[in-house]
């Protein structure tokens, strides 16, 4: 699993270095999710599928049963205004991550320009994927979970990629 570039290569302890930085963005997010609920919404029934369902909506990720779906996020910052602060929370904790690994010895070994902190810090998507794939079947309610396929391509891929590259990219 080596990426040529410049004699660098990305080697399998700097996916796994740079996963523990995503587990910890996601644990970050859902601590930060569970005190701006407590925060800001008085009435707000503190279950896992609830925290869980908010906070996959700051990633643009719909809960439904297969008939129907809504983004969680959407409906409680229509009632909550003060709410919309959630949507930054993911891609700042991503940047953090990455800018973090990327200054890391690991994310330094890859290289010295502005590109290959964008790669480290991209690399923190292997962490957060899996625990984002996980929670779709841990925030359940019945019938109704996250959506797989946006999950994956949002949580796994995009949000981890683009905010913890853009964090790498600062780093140098």
């Amino acid at each position: 699993m080596a990426t040529q570039r410049q004699g660098q290569s990305i080697e399998s302890f700097h996916v796994k270095s740079a996963a523990l930085y995503g587990v910890a963005a996601y644990i970050a997010g859902l601590a930060a999710t569970i005190v701006f609920l407590a925060v800001f919404v008085d009435s707000f029934d503190f279950d896992v599928f609830g925290i869980g369902a908010t906070f996959f909506g700051a990633h643009n990720v719909s809960v439904g049963n297969g008939f129907m779906s809504l983004n969680v996020l959407n409906r409680l910052t229509t009632e909550y205004g003060s709410l919309e602060l959630l949507w930054a929370v993911p891609p700042v904790l991503l940047a953090g991550a990455g800018k973090m690994f990327a200054e890391t010895r690991a994310g330094r070994s890859l290289g010295p320009e502005e590109m290959d902190g964008a790669k480290a810090g991209a690399l923190v998507a292997g962490g957060y994927a899996v625990l984002a794939v996980a929670g779709t079947f841990v925030f359940t309610e019945g019938e109704t979970s996250a959506e797989l396929v946006e999950t994956l391509l949002y949580m796994g891929i995009v949000y981890p990629v683009v905010f913890g590259g853009i964090g790498g990219y600062l780093s140098r």
